[in-house]
């Protein structure tokens, strides 16, 4: 997790190698704000629904569809009941290719921004963070 001021981001991502090679590109990218990692579901709710009156919330949610403990489903159906997390823009990231694995957004709330799966190699992650830097949400800091 980074420290600076700026944008935030919370990484719910539960394989260390594919969180830290995000995290590198984005910052490689331009992306002077803050993570936010959590490894599992559980840690996901606590940070977003248990967290101090004074904490932000992140701008963005980028949410492993597998995570373990609570899948990122069902974290999605948890944050739409709360009204200070339902309108956070979420990106699904998904080891499947197989679009049958998104069963689709609850509109009008935490409707799910972008769907991807997780690339298989240095440039398909390299692609994915260009692209969502740049044309999903240019508000992160892209120089």
């Amino acid at each position: 997790m980074t420290s600076q001021p700026g944008p935030r981001i919370l990484l719910a991502e539960d394989s260390t190698p594919d969180a830290k090679l995000l995290m590198t590109l984005f910052e490689e990218n331009g992306f002077q704000g803050r993570f936010t990692w959590c490894t599992d579901g559980e840690m996901v709710l606590k940070h977003l629904l248990q967290r101090e009156a004074d904490e932000e919330l992140p701008q963005i949610i980028l949410l492993d569809v597998g995570l373990p403990k609570i899948n990122g489903h069902e974290i999605l159906d948890r944050l739409k009941d709360d009204p200070s997390c339902s309108k956070i823009p979420v990106i699904m990231l998904s080891a499947s290719s197989r679009i049958t694995d998104y069963p689709g957004p609850t509109p009008g709330v935490n409707a799910v921004s972008r769907y991807y799966s997780k690339p298989m190699d240095l440039k398909g992650f390299e692609d994915l963070v260009t692209q969502l830097m740049r044309e999903d949400f240019p508000s992160l800091g892209v120089s």
